[in-house]
């Protein structure tokens, strides 16, 4: 086998093992309050990676409700310890937006509107 190959061959068994810890678990909010929202609901990626695009509403509903708040940039990104770290907020981001890229043609249209919306809140709040 040559270099390269093997290289692939190594990401390719790579992506086995993280694809099988990508288990499509019920989110839980523990450490959620009106001014918090935990990081672990960038799960809609996972799940739209898995084609478990269905079960992404119950992740998404509550930053879609967030993205229609005039202090969405005073909400915390915290995780299931309440802990609070810089990079939360652009990671659940992140998960979204590459969720809804790869989802948008298969949305019901009235889907595609709330998370095109809240996105963009979420997104101008970034770029702030």
């Amino acid at each position: 086998m040559t270099a390269p190959d093997s290289i692939v061959a190594d990401f390719r068994r790579y992506a086995q093992l993280i694809e099988a810890q990508l288990i499509d678990q019920a989110f839980a909010p523990r450490a959620e309050s009106g001014t918090a929202v935990q990081v672990e609901r960038g799960m809609v990626l996972p799940r739209a990676l898995r084609g478990s695009e269905n079960r992404a509403d119950d992740v998404v509903d509550r930053l879609i409700e967030l993205a229609r708040s005039p202090r969405l940039s005073e909400v915390a990104v915290v995780d299931a310890s309440d802990h609070s770290r810089a990079v939360y907020r652009p990671l659940l981001v992140y998960a979204w937006l590459v969720a809804f890229r790869m989802r948008y043609e298969t949305l019901a249209q009235s889907e595609f509107g709330r998370w095109d919306e809240a996105l963009r809140a979420w997104c101008d709040v970034l770029e702030a």
